[in-house]
Parts: structure tokens; sequence; C-alpha cells
């Protein structure tokens, strides 16, 4: 008897912050956290926009999520269903989309998860298409880099590989290893 009561008891220690957490979230359908955070949350907003201008006040990025919450105790925010545009004088603009991404406290890079996709399309240099399944992107030094898999379609030719490291004012893209091609013109 004594066994069922210390299962009961941690089963209830268990169930009871899920349910708190869940009465106080903004947004019931993102459940207890989102992608670790603490349930304190500091702001929420649904269908929020977030845009970074230039000296000249012109944008730098804009990024759109469905909801945005912030952890009250470490400054971090989570993002669903990610839009970002970024503009760049160089290197044009820039379009990512992911399911979720996280912006630690300081704002100085976002890490985005679940069919992330970079894509951009510039006069002379084609289209260009990034597949993967976490990047994390630096706003400060405009590079992106993924650790995993990576699948890139260039003007109709497709490389795979694992890993990746870009510049994207540059233009410069780098797989790092497990390289495999298919070129047709």
């Amino acid at each position: 008897m004594r066994h069922r009561s210390r299962t009961l008891l941690l089963i209830s220690l268990l169930v009871t912050p899920l349910g708190l957490s869940a009465c106080g979230a903004a947004d019931p359908s993102a459940g207890a956290s989102i992608d670790g955070l603490d349930s304190s949350t500091g702001y929420s907003a649904v269908n929020a926009e977030i845009i970074e201008t230039d000296a000249q006040g012109k944008p730098r990025y804009r990024l759109r999520a469905a909801f945005i919450e912030q952890d009250a105790r470490t400054s971090a925010v989570a993002l669903r269903n990610i839009q970002m545009q970024i503009n760049d004088a160089e290197a044009g603009r820039w379009q990512i989309s992911a399911a979720r991404g996280l912006i630690p406290a300081g704002a100085r890079e976002v890490t985005l998860a679940g069919e992330v996709e970079l894509n951009t399309d510039r006069a002379g240099s084609g289209s260009l298409r990034i597949r993967t399944d976490e990047l994390d992107y630096d706003f400060v030094t405009t590079r992106a880099l993924a650790p995993g898999v990576v699948t890139m379609d260039l003007q109709g030719n497709r490389l795979e590989g694992v890993g990746l490291e870009a510049d994207l004012t540059r233009r410069q893209i780098k797989l790092k290893s497990a390289i495999h091609g298919e070129f047709t013109r």
C-alpha cells in the first residue's frame, strides 16, 4: 500500500506542473512549454513581427511568427511557424522559413528547427534553395550554420551534404562533408 501511494504522489507531482503551465499559457495549443522554455511567460504574441533596421532606418530583417513567447527568467524567446526576410544591399534578399525557433537572451542569433528552408533569387546569380532540419543564423555576422544533412538546389542542380557554413552577405556557401551532387546542365 505504501508503494502505491508513492507512485500516485509521483504521478500527481508530474501532472500538476504540466496542468498549471498549460492553464497559464497564452496559446492553448502551445502546451506546457515551448522548446525548453520555463513556464513563466515574460510576454507572448500571436501573428507577431520583429523588424530590425539599419542606420538609415531600412529593415535589415523582418521576422514573422505565428506565435512568440518569452521566458521571463532567461529572456529567451521561442517562436513557431517562422517566416524571415533578410535584406542586404550586397547580398540581396534571403527568405528563411522554419517550424520553430529560439532566440536566446541578447538576440544576437536565432536557432531554427523543423523543415528549415533558406531561399534567394538574385538577378545574375540565379535561384538557390537550401533545406535542412536545423540552422543557426547570426544576425550580426549574417552567417548561417547547419550541423546536419543539407540539400541545396541551385539553378536546377542539386547538392547534398552534411554540415553547412554560409556567409549570406558574401553569398559564399560551403558544404562540409559527405557531398553528393547531380548537375543536369
